[in-house]
């Protein structure tokens, strides 16, 4: 304990930290004394002998049956042939029938239940002479606990999303801190005795490894990338003690996928794609839980752009318990971990939202496409500035459309032709049914539910 304490080896701590024998203290203590007259000389007469703390205790024995050692071998021992290999190494061996009680000698530390006996007595043995045999046990069917199914449909949705888990440890320096721009604090978790300075401090975010993840696969050629960690992320608790609490977080970067093969289309990946990815892992947030600001005490800040970035609050009315944040990485912080230029988009969640949300979605249902012909249509509608694109989402949910298939924004538009304060929004909506080819009466009827509902719940008027 003091040389681990003192992060000072010696050939002393090397061989007492392995353990020495107790019962050789007056054994040693002699030699030691035979040694200093040998060098000195002299004699001296020992007329008792002084322990310093408690004396050692005589080693336990140990009471077995040979049924019960043969049990643990896998193989038939019999009670003469286990007094024959386990007598001549213990201190006191007493055999009554097939039970036996083994006191170990004081240098054996590692005798100290029936499995070390019979590992001693098959070494004593020859392990080649022990049958290879599988052992008999009953099967039963292993429950999976809740938790674990959910975050395995997680990873599930996230390798969907083009996503690659990554694993790191949870140990971090102070220049990869300094790098991410956390100032040095007093309170930060740290090692007592690190196994190097690489990993000395336990880490706050899992953003870090992520970005420097980034930056290795950027620097053997990779153009984009998204990686995703699922991990425990640390800070100081209760009288400095370190907790630990589990986070989601993700990266990407580069270039959106090429839609239809039309490489004209190929475009970065931006703030609204992140926001999709993220409406996607995180469905049926209420928008009041969703900030545009944290406060300044907030981790999370340190990495998100403003005006670029939003925050998941605990509950409306309560901006201090921040959940996470997703968005684009501060250009500073991207530089400094050699992934500038191009947008580096960032998100960092406590999973407990993860978990909410993937134990809503329930079970997936496989549903088979219809074997009709669909049909679609473009509507134009003029909207509020105020009005966000998620009432619209909201509204065509319930709009009562059942012939509705998907939807889809195709385009957005504001300026010459669109009166003040409103803005163009142009849908297109496929209907199909799973029974028939549906009539263009039916198709106009759905289309108008859809305008009716958009109309009442966002003020939407159809563009002429």
């Amino acid at each position: 304990k003091a040389s681990r304490l003192l992060r000072l080896g010696s050939e002393s701590s090397y061989r007492l930290e392995r353990g020495i024998d107790p019962g050789g203290l007056r054994q040693a203590a002699a030699r030691g004394a035979r040694l200093i007259l040998d060098a000195c000389g002299g004699s001296c007469k020992i007329s008792g002998t002084t322990f310093a703390g408690e004396p050692p205790r005589a080693p336990s024995s140990i009471r077995f049956t040979a049924p019960g050692l043969s049990a643990v071998l896998g193989a038939e021992m019999s009670p003469a042939r286990i007094e024959s290999l386990l007598e001549p190494v213990s201190a006191a061996f007493i055999r009554e029938g097939d039970a036996f009680s083994f006191t170990p000698p004081t240098w054996r530390r590692d005798l100290a239940e029936v499995c070390d006996l019979a590992e001693e007595a098959a070494r004593m043995e020859g392990y080649d002479r022990i049958p290879s045999r599988l052992p008999r046990f009953p099967l039963h069917p292993a429950s999976v606990p809740a938790t674990q199914t959910l975050r395995r449909d997680l990873r599930a949705r996230l390798s969907a999303l083009g996503f690659f888990e990554a694993y790191h440890y949870d140990f971090l320096s102070r220049a990869w801190l300094e790098k991410a721009g956390y100032p040095a604090r007093p309170d930060d978790p740290r090692l007592v005795n690190p196994v190097s300075d690489e990993w000395e401090y336990l880490r706050p975010t899992l953003l870090i490894g992520l970005m420097e993840a980034a930056r290795r696969n950027a620097n053997r050629g990779a153009q984009s990338l998204r990686l995703f960690e699922i991990g425990e992320a640390y800070a100081a608790g209760p009288h400095g003690a370190p907790r630990g609490r589990e986070k989601i977080a993700g990266i990407a970067m580069g270039a959106k996928p090429a839609r239809y093969w039309d490489r004209s289309r190929v475009r970065p990946l931006d703030f609204f794609d992140w926001k999709g990815i993220v409406s996607d892992l995180l469905p049926g947030i209420a928008e009041e839980r969703w900030a545009d600001s944290a406060p300044e005490d907030c981790g999370e800040k340190i990495f998100f752009h403003d005006g670029a970035s939003r925050y998941l609050v605990a509950g409306a009315g309560s901006p201090a318990a921040v959940l996470g944040a997703f968005g684009i990485a501060k250009p500073s912080v991207a530089r400094a971990f050699g992934l500038d230029p191009g947008p580096v988009l960032l998100f960092e969640f406590d999973s407990e939202p993860f978990l909410e949300a993937a134990r809503a979605r329930g079970l997936a249902r496989y549903k088979a496409p219809s074997l009709f012909q669909s049909a679609w249509r473009d509507i134009s509608i003029l909207l509020p500035d105020s009005a966000r694109f998620s009432f619209v989402a909201e509204a065509i949910g319930a709009s009562g459309a059942g012939e509705l298939a998907a939807w889809e924004l195709v385009d957005e538009f504001a300026g010459e032709g669109i009166p003040e304060g409103r803005r163009s929004l142009t849908l297109r909506l496929t209907f199909s049914a799973a029974d028939r080819t549906l009539t263009d009466a039916e198709v106009s009827s759905a289309v108008e539910k859809i305008l009716g509902r958009l109309g009442r719940d966002c003020g939407a008027t159809l563009r002429e």
